[in-house]
């Protein structure tokens, strides 16, 4: 195989030759019509460890689009999640590795080996639309769900939120356009985003869903209701606001100490006296010697 980083003969990458839906497309009748076994062999284990393998090489090519075709490595990922082949669960979690090695290389080669790879907000800042394919949204709504990833908690290298970069994509609370339950799930993951302003915009959350060709009253409504106090806008008393936001965080904390609370007060009633069936030490078998 040629090395990641050169240019073979045709001008083509051996990226492209692992990704090699042009192929298909030029073997098929029509996109929906892409031969299957051309689509399963690209979403094949080996091909997908192999695509990792040439995107950690050389990150860049993650960002060229292929030299017979207008479509660049994201673009043909979005392709394959809408083919039928992945109703497969071997090929979807092989594609989900290559979903993630595309993404991860792009964001290398745009700010650094060295920069925060954050796979929520590399699918929300590219241009095409992702959460439109279904299957697509789904595994967006599954990284959201996982414990271990707190994307939605942090901003990335603009200091804009995942809640901020979905509402600027038109996504909703709920609906039946596919797009729904994105900013739901956001707002569920990270609930302090709902009160904070996005450093772009200036705006907060609910402010940023009533603006433009996307306005959607109900996600303006739910994300209100959230966090109420933000209906203050930009008022000079930001003092008052910022107790607020840190009262809706001890609220939260307080939650979980609680929960504590509760674990430990039943501990303690397990070691109580109970006068029928005497003392714990009789009770698990412990002889007591009281002469000593």
């Amino acid at each position: 195989m040629p090395s990641s980083g050169l240019f073979p003969s045709d001008g083509r990458l051996p990226l492209n030759y692992a990704l090699n839906w042009d192929e298909a497309w030029n073997k098929s009748d029509g996109e929906e019509h892409v031969f299957p076994s051309l689509v399963s062999a690209i979403m094949s284990r080996r091909n997908a460890k192999c695509i990792r393998t040439l995107l950690e090489a050389n990150p860049e090519a993650a960002l060229r689009s292929e030299y017979t075709a207008s479509e660049d490595p994201w673009e043909v990922v979005c392709k394959l999640w809408q083919h039928p082949v992945i109703e497969d669960k071997s090929l979807r979690k092989n594609l989900c590795l290559i979903t993630l090695s595309v993404l991860h290389a792009q964001k290398a080669a745009i700010h650094g080996e060295d920069s925060k790879f954050r796979p929520l907000h590399a699918m929300l800042e590219q241009q095409n639309d992702p959460l439109s394919v279904d299957n697509l949204r789904a595994y967006f709504l599954h990284l959201i769900s996982l414990k271990d990833a707190n994307d939605a908690l942090h901003a990335n290298q603009s200091n804009r939120l995942c809640l901020s970069l979905a509402i600027e994509q038109g996504q909703v609370w709920t609906g039946e356009d596919g797009k729904g339950c994105v900013i739901k799930k956001l707002s569920e993951a990270a609930e302090e985003a709902t009160m904070t302003r996005d450093m772009t915009t200036r705006m907060y959350p609910f402010m940023a869903a009533a603006e433009g060709e996307n306005a959607d009253l109900g996600t303006v409504f739910e994300l209100l209701r959230c966090s109420p106090l933000s209906a203050r806008g930009l008022c000079q008393n930001n003092a008052i606001l910022a107790l607020h936001e840190m009262i809706g965080k001890l609220k939260v904390k307080n939650q979980g100490l609680i929960e504590e609370n509760k674990e430990l007060k039943a501990e303690v009633s397990d070691l109580k006296y109970d006068h029928q069936a005497g003392p714990w030490w009789s009770r698990n078998g412990v002889q007591r010697n009281d002469d000593n």
